[in-house]
């Protein structure tokens, strides 16, 4: 913090973190619409009885379960620093 008064490092470690936040929950969203693709994808596939392809969908499904779970822990994460940083300012 070189000649850095406290409100202006603090400004400047909510906007580093808001940045990141904002690029993860752009990409849980682009996650969440697969999802909800995926989610209607396999209710139309279930109805049919024969070539489905529901096996397939239901392991994307889980894949991007997956993933959403690791970005969210990952904002959680970057949340927990955010903090931190702010307390010791």
């Amino acid at each position: 913090m070189k000649n850095e008064t406290k409100a202006e490092a603090i400004k400047r470690i909510q906007l580093e973190y808001h940045q990141k936040l904002k690029d993860l929950e752009a990409k849980l969203a682009t996650k969440h619409k697969k999802l909800s693709q995926i989610e209607q994808g396999i209710k139309h596939e279930s109805k049919k009885i024969y070539e489905s392809k529901l096996s397939i969908l239901k392991a994307k499904r889980v894949e991007l379960n997956a993933s959403i779970l690791k970005i969210t822990k990952e904002i959680k994460k970057i949340n927990k620093e955010k903090i931190k940083k702010l307390k010791k300012v």
